[in-house]
Parts: structure tokens; sequence; C-alpha cells
């Protein structure tokens, strides 16, 4: 979830919270299922 994902983002990164709120979710996590859908 993206929950999970963004505490895992920020653990992994000294919970920087500054530049979590600057990358997108979309960015640090990309949708690796989208070229499944697009099929």
């Amino acid at each position: 979830t993206t929950w999970t994902q963004e505490l895992v983002w920020l653990l992994s990164n000294d919970l920087d919270y500054k530049t979590a709120a600057a990358i997108p979710l979309t960015e640090r996590y990309p949708f690796l299922d989208l070229f499944m859908f697009a099929e």
C-alpha cells in the first residue's frame, strides 16, 4: 500500500520528510504493473 511504501522510503532515507514531500510517490516507487494493463 502507499502507507507502506512511504514508511519504507522514509526509513531508508533517514526520515527525510522534506525530500519526501518534494518528490511524488509515483517517482519514488514506479508502478511496474502499468505495462500489464497497457496490453
